[in-house]
């Protein structure tokens, strides 16, 4: 499981498949990447046509087999327990936890443009439609 060192880390949750850390004064922010000693061996077995698809997957990532592997089956895991609908919290990170879900959000006017914007894709889409339609023969 990717851990952070931050300073000042209270705990880490897992939402929408990434690990997200508060902090001291309650921001949310990413976890970072740690390389923690790997002492630890598991064995498994699997078909040729899966061994392939590993093999090819980590080739395209280039990842070593092992990395690819542990990084999947780790992303896997953290979705599957930000799924859990209960977690314990001690009484101190609990409010530091609600005071970060209940900040109010900090306005972006870049994220309100893009949101409120039309969209590129769809404009693009709309036009070839009208084109298609104005220069197809009429029967």
């Amino acid at each position: 499981m990717k851990t952070s060192k931050a300073r000042g880390v209270k705990y880490s949750i897992a939402l929408v498949c990434r690990t997200l850390c508060v902090n001291t004064e309650g921001v949310l922010k990413m976890a970072t990447k740690t390389r923690p000693l790997k002492s630890q061996r598991i064995d498994f077995r699997v078909s040729e046509a899966q061994e392939s698809l590993l093999r090819r997957g980590a080739r395209h990532r280039g990842q070593s087999m092992t990395d690819f592997i542990v990084e999947a089956a780790c992303a896997t895991a953290e979705c599957e327990l930000a799924l859990q609908r209960d977690f314990r919290l001690p009484p101190d990170q609990w409010r530091a936890f609600l005071a970060a879900v209940d900040k109010p959000a900090e306005s972006n006017p870049a994220l309100h443009r893009l949101l409120t914007e039309p969209s590129v894709i769809k404009s693009q889409i709309v036009s070839r439609l009208i084109w298609a339609t104005e220069a197809s023969p009429a029967d």
